[in-house]
């Protein structure tokens, strides 16, 4: 049946045609959510800034509900002065603070001292 013949059938039947797609894939998923970052790997391209950042954190949910689904409480955040918190810094690319610089620095003296 073609779209002007279901047009057709439904107002005869004196309801009003549907603003539907009819078939395949018409909607495009926007930019800014993670369908729109899957659509741009789709087509081969690099996801712009708002589709990562929207699908890293849909992955994160998801991430933190399995966990959570496992029995795994959420880690706390890093705490400045530990080893991990100067790993923290530098996983987002910032300069470690004097705590953090210290706490590395004497871990690496442990481990020389242990070497």
């Amino acid at each position: 049946m073609t779209t002007t013949s279901w047009d057709d059938l439904m107002a005869s039947l004196g309801l009003e045609p549907s603003t539907r797609p009819r078939c395949g894939p018409t909607a495009v998923a926007e930019c800014g959510t993670p369908a729109g970052s899957d659509r741009h790997y789709r087509l081969g391209e690099k996801p712009c800034d708002p589709c990562r950042i929207a699908k890293n954190a849909a992955n994160t949910r998801w991430r933190r509900a399995k966990q959570l689904a496992n029995g795994c409480p959420p880690r706390p955040p890093a705490e400045c002065g530990t080893l991990r918190g100067f790993r923290a810094h530098r996983w987002r690319k910032e300069q470690p603070c004097e705590p953090c610089r210290l706490a590395y620095n004497a871990w690496q003296a442990e481990c020389r001292a242990a070497a």
